[in-house]
């Protein structure tokens, strides 16, 4: 009797494919790799947008800060805000030099100054409900120390997460945001600074 050969036996579908046929199969199916052009376009047109909208954020802020800060400088004496702007330049330039230079991490207490700041903020709705009864000034004065004092604080841990190298710190991608928290806290820092030496002249 002659030999069989197994290849009689075997099913078309369940042989093995060549090389050839497995490379070929490959190709056919369809990519979705991030080079892909419509992906990479879409990836574009979403990071425009995210960057428009927070520049649009940012100018709103701006001006209605600004706004802000008009208004509030009307009320005070020219002197106090000159007290108040430079006390405010001074007091930042060395917040944001001894952040940017010191080893000790700042960034890892970042959640204890969060709840600090949380309780800080209840302080203040409680003491604005209590200004339509009773105005206590000594309350306000201290809320506003604690406030700017606060943001001192802030204003530290921003600038470590900025230069980067502590625990917590910021992508380089996330510039726009970067910028918009330093100018939220020298802000802050300055309308704090002009309530205080606004209520030591009254």
């Amino acid at each position: 009797m002659g030999s069989i050969e197994p290849d009689e036996y075997e099913d078309p579908e369940y042989r093995k494919q060549s090389p050839q046929d497995a490379d070929l199969e490959q190709q056919a199916q369809p990519h979705f790799a991030f080079d892909h052009a419509s992906i990479r376009a879409a990836f574009v047109r979403k990071v425009f947008a995210i960057v428009t909208t927070m520049i649009l954020v940012v100018v709103v802020m701006t001006v209605a800060s600004g706004f802000m800060l008009a208004v509030l400088c009307s009320r005070v004496p020219p002197q106090t805000v000159l007290l108040a702007l430079s006390t405010t330049t001074l007091s930042c330039v060395a917040i944001i030099g001894f952040a940017s230079q010191t080893k000790y991490d700042i960034t890892s207490h970042m959640f204890v100054v969060f709840a600090g700041t949380v309780a800080v903020f209840i302080f203040g709705l409680i003491l604005a409900i209590m200004s339509f009864f009773i105005y206590i000034k000594a309350l306000h004065v201290i809320f506003s120390a604690v406030v700017c004092v606060l943001f001192m604080v802030w204003l530290a841990i921003d600038t470590q997460m900025i230069v980067g190298g502590k625990r917590y710190e910021i992508s380089p991608e996330d510039y726009i945001f970067a910028a918009l928290m330093l100018f939220i806290d020298i802000y802050q820092i300055f309308i704090t600074m002009l309530s205080l030496f606004n209520a030591a002249n009254d």
